[in-house]
């Protein structure tokens, strides 16, 4: 199997350009074997930094999926009413017209590189709660459909739902709303899981299973992300923290970059994977521990990737 990476979660200038230590990091990566392609987060563009030099290096035979929740999330911070499922209009129509605006940029970037590289978009259901509803999402995906995303799907990935007395780390619509909304629209929108989340959401890694299951039953399901979760205090966030903790490491694993409180094992990787079925991309989304070097960082991915192969090959 190939896999798509979130390799910016990452990287070593997720706060701060270095253009060096960003090259040779992405240099690291690109050499993983089984590669698929890039997970991007999109805020105005596909790189945070310094758009046209990532698309310069990306390599043609690569693909990409663009996540819009780094704008998602800020947009909700400052606007609580502010999200494609919102009830209020101003806050649904400026959501909507975010997720078009990626267009230029994967434009840009299939363009440059003479093919659709952009595979998906994976867009959420912000803002949550009651401020939200399946009409609205039905409405927004219909306007989002009415332009052609010159190859690309749109994906709404599954982000921790608003759970009665329970920390919130998202908490936008359930998935049973998402899979209404889209029925409602009538649009080719598919979904996917992010590991981590729905696990945060359900407070136990058989929610990811749970997830997968509804979304392959209802014949939506298209991408499923491996982004690790912990119920505990852990060397990468708080409990239930949406932190994209590491894998639990393998048994020759001996440089302790990975996380062994992590709920995210070997055996819950080959259950999703077994219940998910074919699907157009899956991938993994990791952590570093802070204070390491840019090849531990490589390192941390790369390790984290050998935890998806054995329990792909344990499929067998």
């Amino acid at each position: 199997m190939d896999w798509i990476i979130g390799a910016y979660a990452a990287s070593p200038t997720r706060d701060g350009w270095v253009e060096q230590e960003e090259a040779e990091f992405l240099e690291g990566i690109y050499r993983l074997k089984n590669l698929a392609g890039l997970e991007v987060p999109f805020s105005d563009s596909i790189h945070k930094f310094d758009e046209d030099w990532f698309i310069q290096r990306f390599p043609s035979n690569l693909q990409l999926v663009l996540t819009l929740i780094p704008g998602t999330t800020a947009s909700v911070k400052s606007n609580p009413l502010w999200g494609i499922s919102s009830n209020d209009e101003s806050g649904r129509d400026s959501a909507v017209n975010f997720v078009k605006s990626c267009l230029k940029s994967v434009k840009k970037v299939n363009d440059a590189k003479g093919s659709k590289v952009v595979k998906a978009i994976q867009i959420h259901s912000a803002p949550g709660g009651t401020d939200s509803s399946t009409k609205a999402l039905s409405k927004s995906l219909e306007q989002i459909h009415a332009i052609d995303w010159d190859g690309a799907q749109i994906v709404i990935e599954h982000c921790d739902a608003l759970v009665s007395g329970q920390a919130k780390q998202k908490g936008y619509l359930d998935l049973s709303q998402e899979i209404q909304a889209i029925k409602m629209s009538m649009t080719p929108t598919r979904l996917s899981v992010n590991w981590g989340r729905s696990a945060i959401e359900t407070r136990s890694a058989q929610g990811p299973i749970d997830h997968i299951k509804l979304a392959r039953s209802e014949k939506l399901l298209s991408g499923l992300m491996f982004s690790g979760a912990s119920g505990v205090d852990n060397r990468f966030g708080k409990a239930w923290a949406d932190c994209h903790v590491p894998p639990t490491p393998l048994a020759d694993h001996t440089s302790n970059l990975l996380e062994t409180n992590s709920l995210m094992t070997t055996d819950e990787i080959k259950k999703c994977i077994s219940a998910a079925g074919d699907l157009d991309y899956v991938g993994l989304k990791i952590a570093p521990l802070k204070e390491i070097t840019v090849a531990q960082r490589v390192q941390t991915v790369a390790e984290s990737l050998e935890v998806l192969e054995i329990a792909n090959s344990l499929l067998n």
